[in-house]
């Protein structure tokens, strides 16, 4: 999370933005904090748990009293960049990598069929990754992983892998909504396709004076995917998926088939919780 003495906090889900929001914070405090610069408490890395969960939806202390943002990306290229971000080969030691990464996973398990270093098995595609994705939730929805995990809601630990990988946004949006505090039940978003400018508008309603937006700044390693376009990640779906050039995305037909990659995961009723689904 992204904290403020001015009175809000921003929680900050995986894939949506938290690298370059916190790379803003070390800047906000005078350049790099591994090059003299420090955190000031206008909007700083929120450090009061040991150890930091980075991608909590509980607001903890003092903050459970302010104002609650939630950083929040369009669906369909957040399960993009999520895929891409877990095949690349030197995250290898995060969530899913060995699955996904198949032979091409740079470690070693006893247990699975080797030819040299690697495993038999191909890497996934991305509309495997998002079976992968389904089944993963089925198995970790489990009474005995739910209640390993603790409550979502009020338990910062509840927040940590594999969980931050597996659920929806409008989900976790819903869990920083009914944490305790005085800032329960309402919270508000920030659109990663509209960092900067949403940005410009939290810092003039909380008189940010001294924070300094520039958008060059560009942490995350997998903001684009080449010439791919999303239609070439999504062609798989029951629906037909039409890309406008704004993020945004336009369905074919009413209903989910339920067998397709993109309704077992629910990218259809996340992206309309949203605000991210046109309707055709």
């Amino acid at each position: 999370m992204i904290t403020s003495n001015h009175g809000f906090i921003i929680a900050t889900p995986t894939k949506c933005g938290t690298t370059t929001l916190e790379e803003l914070t070390r800047r906000h405090g005078g350049g790099r904090v591994s090059r003299g610069g420090v955190e000031v408490p206008s909007f700083r890395i929120d450090r009061s748990e040991t150890p930091r969960r980075q991608h909590s939806m509980v607001p903890v202390g003092r903050w459970a009293d302010v104002d609650r943002y939630m950083m929040v990306r369009n669906p369909f290229t957040r399960y993009m960049s999520q895929y891409e971000y877990l095949r690349a080969p030197h995250n290898y030691s995060k969530f899913g990598a060995r699955e996904i990464q198949g032979r091409d996973w740079p470690g070693y398990d006893k247990g699975r069929p080797m030819v040299g270093k690697w495993y038999k098995r191909e890497p996934m595609t991305f509309e495997q990754f998002l079976f992968f994705i389904d089944s993963s939730r089925f198995a970790y929805g489990d009474r005995r992983w739910t209640k390993r995990r603790g409550d979502p809601s009020t338990d910062p630990r509840a927040w940590r892998s594999p969980w931050i990988w597996l659920v929806p946004l409008d989900v976790q949006m819903g869990h920083l909504a009914a944490a305790p505090g005085k800032g329960r039940l309402e919270v508000n978003v920030l659109r990663l396709e509209n960092l900067w400018s949403d940005l410009t508008l939290l810092k003039s309603a909380y008189g940010l004076y001294t924070l300094d937006l520039r958008p060059s700044i560009r942490a995350n390693k997998t903001l684009t995917y080449g010439e791919a376009t999303p239609e070439d990640y999504w062609g798989f779906a029951c629906r037909e998926i039409e890309y406008d050039g704004t993020w945004t995305y336009v369905e074919g037909r009413a209903g989910e088939c339920g067998e397709c990659a993109a309704c077992r995961i629910g990218v259809w009723r996340e992206a309309e919780a949203l605000g991210y689904l046109n309707v055709g």
